[in-house]
């Protein structure tokens, strides 16, 4: 492997199929919930950069040097790929007997033509990752008008970030800030809301939310921000102050930090970030800050004894990569 001045991380065409499955399987094992980006498409995203389905489709096939998880420009060619899937226009369809035929002329076209079939059966049967998106729904109309929103990102360190906040406003409210709801009862998101999210993204948590009670002008009851990510694997850098030990297997993280009016007592279990200095929960609120993990067998209590030095207990989980 090689580490790029563009800070991504090569991986030669053998590496590329067990690094994926290996974090396929350590997603599977940490199931994350709805506070994360979803599983499933998660999994179809790495499915589709998978040579077992897509070839050399996709390629070059490039690791974030920060998180560990698939560069931008790699996951994104999944996406502009399954733009072209959905057409289903030209060779992307070509039939067995045609692919015979490009095989007798050229073998390596026609095993490029046969990858590109089958990846693009697989995109058009799949939602995959989006590169940036506001969701937000109507979950209660009555003496108050209830609604979540969700904003999924590809972050700028290679990560897979998910905000998500429940959010109350007045019974019979039309528009609040940059959300409104269409005659149908929908609730529509700005475009404004999108870029606020981004620019806000990682600020500390407490300030995250009052950017969004003063962006809608109502109260936001519960904020969460989780984070699929980093990956940590042999041969990658880890950041400063992080025992070489970790880097000696692998090592993927899912971390989230809540703030919420369902907690009653606020607790810091990430070994990895530090608590924020000086910082305090309105009143009514608690925070929850918490890491997990899902390791290669012979890293697990490496990682336990770890988390105990930086005074947190952690749940890690075994995982064994499919082959």
């Amino acid at each position: 492997m090689e580490t790029s001045k563009r800070g991504v991380i090569s991986l030669p065409e053998e590496r590329v199929g067990p690094y994926l499955r290996a974090l396929v399987a350590g997603l599977n094992v940490l199931a994350p919930h709805e506070d994360f980006v979803p599983l499933s498409s998660a999994i179809a995203h790495l499915n589709a950069l998978d040579p077992r389905i897509s070839g050399p489709i996709l390629f070059p096939a490039e690791v974030d040097a920060l998180s560990g998880l698939p560069a931008f420009p790699w996951m994104e060619r999944a996406l502009s790929e399954q733009d072209l899937a959905r057409t289903g226009t030209g060779y992307t369809r070509a039939s067995d007997h045609d692919l015979s035929r490009v095989d007798d002329l050229d073998s390596d076209l026609g095993n490029r033509m046969r990858a590109r079939k089958e990846l693009h059966i697989h995109l058009r049967n799949h939602v995959l990752l989006p590169i940036s998106r506001v969701t937000v729904s109507v979950k209660r109309r009555g003496r108050t008008t209830d609604f979540g929103l969700t904003f999924d990102r590809m972050s700028p360190d290679g990560a897979w970030l998910r905000i998500r906040a429940d959010i109350s406003g007045p019974a019979g409210w039309e528009r609040l800030g940059p959300i409104s709801i269409n005659s149908d009862g929908k609730a529509i998101p700005d475009k404004g809301l999108r870029h606020l999210l981004s620019r806000h993204q990682s600020i500390p948590l407490i300030a995250l939310r009052n950017q969004l009670c003063e962006a809608t002008g109502v109260d936001v009851i519960r904020l969460s921000r989780s984070t699929v990510g980093p990956f940590w694997f042999p041969g990658m850098p880890l950041p400063e102050g992080v025992p070489t030990a970790l880097g000696k297997g692998l090592l993927l993280h899912l971390s989230t930090a809540i703030i919420s009016t369902d907690i009653q007592y606020s607790a810091h279990r990430d070994p990895l970030v530090p608590m924020p200095a000086g910082e305090i929960a309105p009143e009514g609120y608690g925070l929850y800050r918490e890491r997990r993990f899902a390791a290669s067998q012979p890293l697990v209590e490496t990682v336990r004894n770890w988390s105990r030095q930086q005074g947190v207990d952690v749940l890690v989980t075994p995982m064994v990569p499919s082959r």
